[in-house]
């Protein structure tokens, strides 16, 4: 008798070392994004509303970024968001490349 007869060993076991964590069926941004819907809900004293206004989003979310990079949220962050500019380099538009 092995040690894993009678043990239920039907967990989510990743095929890939970086696989991207998941809550129930979608990613974890899209679950945030959701999650932070309903809390907004919550806080508004709409937490049914926000739920499924959550939920819908999150479904629609996951609809538009089937066919993209699956880190394509960290890439559009970080190119939307107001990063700070790096003294040691001159702007892109200035740059001069010699040699």
């Amino acid at each position: 008798m092995g040690m894993s007869s009678g043990v239920e060993l039907s967990h989510y076991v990743p095929t890939y070392i970086d696989a991207k964590s998941k809550f129930l069926m979608f990613d974890q941004d899209v679950a945030l994004a959701s999650f932070l819907i309903f809390i907004l809900g919550f806080v508004f004293g709409h937490p049914f509303l926000g739920f499924f206004v959550g939920f819908a989003i999150a479904y629609y979310f996951n609809k538009a970024k089937a066919g993209l990079h699956p880190d394509y949220m960290l890439h559009l962050t970080y190119w939307v968001a107001n990063s700070p500019k790096l003294k040691e380099l001159p702007e892109s538009n200035n740059r001069h490349f010699f040699g």
